[in-house]
């Protein structure tokens, strides 16, 4: 509508969003807030036309771009979890041979062998503590101290029976193994699941409680019964020959072929520890 003046007469009552390019209500102040913003550049734009000059040429290739590296990324990703289940599939082969179609492979006792490395690891620390009074005390036999290994040296500990002199402390122990049933194992007498022995008094005293370690790793729990006197030539035990017996066993009523100790039989003692000291 003109006016005689050739002006365009605006509607009072309507207003035009300059974005939509619709007229909007003037009492609807709550749509013109809300009305969408439009980017001319988006390719997606209902109401820009898309013309080359409307097309964001930088946007669009950095947007390919990203996608491009995400790809890129994935895949990546991909390659490297393949990478792993591979490898693992190869480190479970190693230790079960029916994945290689291989079936007499003897697996490792892993138990035992941890176990041996505790106690090379437990005997290497206690070699660097000092000897402390009331706590277990630890004595290492040099290597320049020839040894014969453990071998059926032994007493008769049934026919000293009774033969010890009254109030000693041979007398005492072997009165509580004679109370205790006189048990024993392997042919050795023994006292609360401890194997009797006779010892050089550098290990300590009749009576103690010690562990007999051997070079293998193996722990043998025993108890003083008995001293070794002056017929033991060393300071470490008896000697024959050259090399030098540790421990001496007190058996039962059996010889030396009672004695069934093939599987500690040669192997020289590393340390003595004593838990009474």
């Amino acid at each position: 509508m003109d006016n005689n003046l050739g002006v365009p007469v605006v509607d009072p009552n309507a207003l035009v969003n300059p974005t939509l390019q619709t007229p909007t209500p003037t009492g609807d102040i709550q749509s013109i807030l809300q009305a969408p913003v439009v980017d001319p550049n988006l390719l997606n734009n209902p109401v820009a036309p898309i013309t080359p000059e409307s097309i964001d040429l930088d946007a669009l290739f950095q947007a390919q771009l990203e996608a491009e590296m995400a790809r890129q990324a994935q895949i990546q990703l991909q390659q490297q979890q393949a990478a792993l289940a591979f490898q693992a599939a190869q480190m479970q082969s190693a230790f079960d041979p029916t994945l290689l179609g291989i079936a007499n492979i003897v697996q490792p006792d892993v138990g035992a062998l941890m176990a041996q490395q505790n106690v090379a690891q437990n005997l290497a620390l206690a070699a660097q503590l000092p000897v402390m009074p009331g706590l277990p005390n630890q004595v290492f036999i040099p290597d320049t101290v020839p040894q014969t290994g453990i071998i059926k040296n032994y007493t008769n500990y049934d026919y000293f029976y009774g033969r010890w002199s009254k109030g000693s402390a041979q007398r005492v122990l072997s009165e509580q193994w004679n109370a205790a049933g006189r048990t024993g194992d392997r042919g050795i007498a023994t006292l609360n699941n401890r194997y009797l022995v006779a010892v050089s008094p550098k290990f300590g005293k009749v009576g103690d409680n010690i562990d007999v370690c051997l070079d293998n790793g193996v722990v043998i729990p025993c108890t003083i019964a008995d001293s070794k006197g002056k017929d033991a030539k060393s300071q470490w035990g008896h000697t024959f020959g050259k090399a030098v017996d540790v421990i001496e066993w007190e058996t039962l009523k059996t010889s030396q072929g009672g004695m069934m100790i093939d599987d500690w039989y040669g192997h020289k003692v590393n340390s003595i520890v004593n838990y009474t000291a």
